[in-house]
């Protein structure tokens, strides 16, 4: 599993100098404020900037706590009993890949019910691609006791499409998982708020 990053906290003066946008002088209320960004987990560094108060360095710090906040919450939310569904695993994958400008690559480690035993963030990249070390997702499968696991990247672009790599990728793995017994469920793409199965597109 990820362990959670330190980041540098943000103090509550700060956060009232995020109160008042350039120009108003309108009193301003933190709490509210983070409540009416509705796509936050996506907010840009430069949207920050335009409240009053809030230079480069600051809106960094800011993002940095709203992004791992979001993660934080729901990372730990109600997992779904059987992951039986490609909707039931992007619920899980949904928290800790959606609003990332890099590619990540998780492993959902499921038992022979389909009942999750554990996700592992086994892969971190650039904008456009991520290295992934089969060797590594079959021998933390067998480290869990898994029977079968589903496999997840996100593409920050938003394009679902996956890619001649992706589509590689996920054959290696069935044909390497398929040896020790593990069954590869689905391979699932994360965009922007939505995502792509190998599974129910019959790829797999």
């Amino acid at each position: 599993s990820i362990s959670p990053p330190i980041l540098p906290a943000i103090s509550s003066e700060e956060g009232r100098e995020v109160a008042t946008k350039r120009g108003t002088a309108r009193s301003f209320d933190f709490g509210a404020a983070v409540a009416e960004l509705t796509s936050w987990p996506t907010v840009s560094i430069e949207k920050l900037m335009d409240f009053k108060g809030v230079g480069k360095v600051k809106a960094i710090k800011i993002k940095a706590s709203l992004d791992f906040g979001y993660r934080l919450l729901h990372v730990n939310a109600t997992v779904p009993l059987s992951l039986s569904s490609s909707g039931a695993a992007f619920s899980i994958l949904k928290p800790v890949l959606i609003g990332l400008t890099y590619e990540e690559f998780w492993v959902l480690y499921l038992d022979n019910s389909n009942v999750l035993i554990e996700r592992s963030l086994l892969g971190k990249g650039g904008f456009t691609a991520t290295v992934v070390d089969i060797r590594l997702v079959l021998q933390q499968a067998i480290r869990w006791g898994a029977t079968a696991m589903i496999v997840a990247h996100n593409h920050p672009t938003g394009n679902l499409k996956p890619s001649h790599s992706d589509k590689a990728l996920t054959q290696k793995l069935k044909e390497a998982a398929k040896v020790l017994d593990i069954k590869l469920l689905d391979h699932i793409i994360v965009g922007k708020n939505e995502y792509f199965s190998f599974a129910d597109q019959n790829l797999l």
